[in-house]
């Protein structure tokens, strides 16, 4: 019984391992932020986080979802009980320099819209998307 157990936990944690490492779900469904950092104590990646996490709802609104990735680890959003998760593929698939600090836009699409080693305020995201044809025609549509 106990082997069975063992076998079952590693199973549901391999098949969200995976899952999790597929960028691709959110494909259509949502534009996603990635934050990189070398180091989650970097001053820049705080900082980006804490600035992000001031507009939920224009996030929100924008269909974002944001992804917080370490050399280690991720984390998915900001919320404390989504707690980081071990894994070093997606920091590797993303982080094509060895700049300390990058922070990404994928859009819609799951193409790379914006990649800036600096602060990204949520001003400049919001506008970056709101200018985006399919952005604008979600906004239509609400009106």
């Amino acid at each position: 019984m106990k082997l069975k157990t063992i076998i079952l936990l590693m199973l549901i944690s391999t098949a969200n391992f995976m899952e999790a490492q597929d960028l691709k779900k959110h494909r259509w469904r949502q534009r996603v932020i990635i934050i990189l950092t070398e180091n989650r104590d970097n001053a820049l990646f705080n900082e980006q986080v804490s600035e992000l996490e001031k507009h939920l709802n224009g996030l929100e609104a924008r269909k974002l979802i944001v992804y917080q990735l370490s050399p280690k680890s991720y984390k998915i959003n900001f919320s404390e009980a989504n707690q980081w998760i071990e894994n070093t593929s997606l920091y590797e698939n993303f982080s094509k320099t060895e700049l300390p600090f990058q922070v990404l836009l994928i859009g819609l699409d799951g193409s790379i819209k914006l990649r800036q080693a600096k602060l990204l305020s949520a001003a400049s995201l919001f506008e970056t998307i709101d200018a985006m044809p399919m952005r604008r025609t979600e906004m239509r549509r609400k009106d």
